[in-house]
């Protein structure tokens, strides 16, 4: 059960000024882009969790050009923003303070249901 190994005073004491906490991806191979932030598992203060809370109305009302020409020195101008380039440029435009933090702050697995064969779950 990952909540036993979950420490919410250890988590906030990292960093006591951050509005959100999200995982740093540090072990990624290649590792994740400035511009980027990890979209797997976010703890936000309750002041601004209303951003997380519509960030779909927030990406369809979005002028992602903004986020797109906010990457052009970095991806050229061919390319845009991908989902975690576009997560990070909403929460800087709300004003919210991330702080990444490693997975031994906040454990976190991500998981898989295949069904095979019609009946079999693995």
């Amino acid at each position: 059960n990952w909540l036993q190994e979950f420490d919410l005073g250890r988590l906030v004491a990292f960093n006591q000024n951050a509005d959100a906490y999200m995982l740093s991806c540090d072990a990624r191979n290649p590792p994740m882009m400035p511009q980027e932030l990890n979209d797997h598992a976010v703890l936000i203060k309750r002041e601004k969790a209303d951003v997380m809370g519509r960030y779909l109305s927030s990406l369809i009302s979005a002028n992602l050009e903004d986020c797109h020409s906010s990457v052009h020195s970095v991806l050229g101008e061919l390319r845009g923003c991908n989902s975690e380039m576009i997560l990070r440029w909403i929460v800087e435009n709300n004003n919210i303070t991330v702080q990444d933090v490693p997975q031994s702050l906040m454990p976190m697995q991500r998981m898989v249901r295949v069904q095979k064969d019609g009946s079999t779950i693995e």
